[in-house]
């Protein structure tokens, strides 16, 4: 990769483990640089009219994080407001989970000794 040129990433100050893993010449950090935590990008963003907001709930007021609605690292506070403020989302969430848990039982019964598409990809990149 070509070192003039920088990505930017919106890595706020308090997010130390993500600074330590991104940060190298390439990858700006102002965010952190400016010492910027979430609380106060957040706070800029509502100042600036920025609330994300859903059926009339600020997300950031029940979610912990303001993403895929289908995330996985959903916690069990996020999930039940989602239960109760956004029970659309909660219930197709829940589909979703089903959908998922169904195609890895079908998978492994009837996959059985027969290599993951993840195992092929995986064999393609080592002999690259």
């Amino acid at each position: 990769m070509d070192k003039n040129i920088g990505n930017i990433y919106g890595i706020a100050s308090d997010e130390t483990s993500r600074i330590e893993k991104e940060r190298n010449d390439y990858k700006l950090l102002p965010l952190a640089d400016w010492k910027m935590t979430e609380r106060d990008c957040l706070e800029y963003c509502y100042s600036k009219g920025f609330y994300w907001e859903e059926n009339g709930v600020r997300l950031y007021d029940i979610l912990d994080r303001v993403s895929c609605w289908c995330c996985a690292n959903k916690n069990k506070k996020e999930l039940e407001n989602m239960r109760i403020y956004l029970p659309e989302y909660y219930l197709r969430y829940i589909e979703l989970l089903k959908k998922i848990k169904e195609n890895n039982k079908k998978r492994s019964s009837s996959r059985e000794g027969e290599r993951t598409i993840y195992e092929i990809i995986l064999d393609l990149q080592l002999k690259w």
